[in-house]
């Protein structure tokens, strides 16, 4: 007997139907004698729907933590939905919200972190034969009050789970086979890579990538979790995330991420204090790409996390020379960029040029080169990108296989 720890997201459990398939999906692993714990995404579409909800009531969200005690519903009725479902086929099971277990987290509310699981509760009850499901995205605070991990959170909540339940398998259901070279939906010849390790899979996560949450990826590698990251819509063999990445060692490009939802902040030179910058920075959770050009420091955040940075500029008396929002980020991601930082520049410029594509900055570490380009041409960037660099040819992108 195993004990599995599976993640649905919202395109897999965003219709009855599909709530159904997912339940059969279940049903086998309990059929095959295992014990599985099954984490929940809301419906596609409905956290939107809540979050549109409080933009319509307030002009201002005065207590981020009532912001989490709306936004955490959505995962509420799912986990209610495929519990009954599951009971409807003959399978016992019985849905937890994340203060029930408890999933504890870090107090900083819409985007928190989980500090550790009681996971007592759920092995008591598999062990009694039922099926835990789990409502993802969601936690509670030292406060005692409901939190919500970030887009992308249930992730998180799944590999955190299978770490305290000590699951043999983490597997991540989405609706599309894997990570590939591109975003399959912008390209339609992209190819599925079979392997990733922990860190490849986070700047895949950090630069736009949407197939695994930039926090669930640290915490995989914090535990050294693998996760297999697989289609709940069709048979595939997916993308392993592990410590390995396989035999071969792999240089230059994997692929491409891109992310439409970014804002470019830029200063002069010596206006800001980087550190105490940092320090703001990390204590809400905010990621940040920053770099300079020799004239103007540069960082490039979220879109929802710019109102936290107007915040911090104001507090310092700030006047940034440059302020860009909803600004797209196209990066090629893969390893010792650096290396071939001359090579790749030359053909990004070609690219540029001949699409006629304006760009706002770039910036190149070694695991990354990104653009920052406006949204309308981001989708035609990805495309030109992909092709130049031939990265829909198998042999430049598959990564051998191996586990933990």
């Amino acid at each position: 007997m195993a004990l599995i720890v599976q993640k649905y997201g919202g395109t897999s459990i965003a219709t009855v139907e599909r709530i159904r398939n997912v339940a059969y999906k279940v049903a086998e692993e309990v059929n095959n004698g295992n014990q599985v714990a099954v984490v929940v995404s809301a419906m596609a579409g409905v956290t939107n729907s809540l979050i549109s909800l409080i933009n319509d009531c307030v002009d201002e969200i005065t207590s981020p933590a009532e912001y989490d005690v709306v936004a955490a519903t959505g995962e509420q009725v799912t986990a209610g939905l495929l519990a009954l479902t599951l009971q409807n086929i003959g399978i016992d099971a019985r849905s937890w919200m994340g203060w029930q277990i408890p999933i504890n987290t870090d107090s900083v509310y819409k985007k928190a972190m989980i500090e550790n699981i009681d996971v007592a509760p759920i092995i008591d009850s598999m062990n009694k034969g039922s099926v835990a499901v789990i409502a993802g995205f969601q936690g509670k605070s030292a406060d005692n009050r409901i939190t919500t991990l970030g887009r992308g959170g249930s992730d998180a909540t799944a590999v955190a789970l299978a770490h305290y339940l000590k699951a043999e398998r983490c597997d991540i259901f989405t609706d599309v086979d894997g990570v590939f070279t591109a975003d399959p939906r912008i390209i339609s010849d992209a190819r599925k890579i079979d392997h990733l390790n922990f860190d490849e899979m986070l700047e895949f996560s950090t630069q736009g990538a949407k197939v695994l949450q930039a926090q669930s990826v640290l915490l995989a590698k914090q535990y050294d979790m693998p996760v297999h990251i697989l289609s709940s819509l069709t048979v595939s063999t997916g993308t392993l995330v592990s410590k390995s990445s396989g035999n071969y060692t792999h240089k230059g490009i994997i692929g491409i991420a891109s992310d439409k939802n970014c804002a470019l902040v830029g200063f002069e030179l010596g206006q800001l204090n980087k550190n105490h910058l940092e320090e703001y920075l990390n204590e809400h959770h905010i990621s940040v790409s920053a770099f300079d050009d020799g004239k103007l420091d540069y960082m490039i955040v979220r879109h929802e996390d710019l109102e936290t940075v107007r915040e911090y500029i104001s507090s310092k008396d700030l006047t940034p020379s440059v302020m860009l929002d909803k600004v797209a980020k196209v990066s090629l991601v893969g390893n010792s960029m650096n290396e071939f930082e001359e090579i790749i520049k030359k053909k990004v410029a070609t690219v540029i040029a001949q699409f006629n594509i304006n760009w706002h900055a770039d910036f190149t570490t070694s695991k990354c080169l990104s653009i920052v380009v406006s949204n309308q041409k981001s989708e035609e960037l990805v495309r030109e990108l992909h092709k130049i660099f031939n990265l829909a040819q198998l042999s430049n992108v598959k990564l051998a296989s191996s586990a933990k």
